[in-house]
């Protein structure tokens, strides 16, 4: 009748069908995170051969991703501001993926998957980009101590004035 399987998930003219569908997307991903599971892979290789999209969010996820690329081309890395305004949606999507992370990593639900942590991870995205500051300014302090003999760096040092103000905090 329409042509695709997208069937959303609040489809008012059948909502069995969708709540079916919700149900075989869910137990699709518990498949691919070797979870308990009651599809199959033969239930899964049908479905694909209709066309479904496993997660109605997939193809949104990979059209991020997708700037998230472009953005790195662009800026030699993944740390897109929070305020970012050529694209505020990269920079909330960015936001929540962290969240999705830290969610993930503790075991909870969430909507991160291996494949995702290992496609971020190898364009380098950086998981925690405040630790990652700190660790850096350290690194920073450390040099100044070396060259300098001390870390009383001043606030308004000209030479770093990141440092100056990271020490001041």
């Amino acid at each position: 009748e329409h042509g695709h399987v997208s069937v959303p998930k609040n489809y008012a003219k059948n909502p069995k069908l969708a709540e079916w569908l919700d149900k075989q997307r869910t137990q699709y991903k518990r498949f691919k995170e070797n979870r308990p599971s009651i599809i199959t892979m033969d239930k899964i290789e049908k479905l694909e051969r209709l066309g479904i999209d496993w997660g109605p969010f997939d193809s949104l996820w990979m059209m991020r991703y997708t700037q998230l690329l472009e953005y790195k081309d662009k800026h030699g890395n993944c740390l897109v501001p929070s305020a970012f305004p050529e694209n505020i949606e990269l920079a909330r999507w960015i936001d929540t993926q962290r969240k999705q992370w830290r969610l993930f990593k503790q075991n909870c639900s969430s909507l991160m998957t291996t494949e995702r942590v290992a496609l971020l991870d190898a364009v380098g995205f950086d998981w925690e980009p405040l630790e990652t500051q700190w660790v850096e300014s350290l690194e920073q302090l450390k040099e100044y101590k070396r060259q300098h003999g001390d870390c009383n760096v001043p606030k308004k040092y000209e030479a770093n004035p990141q440092l100056g103000l990271w020490v001041d905090k």
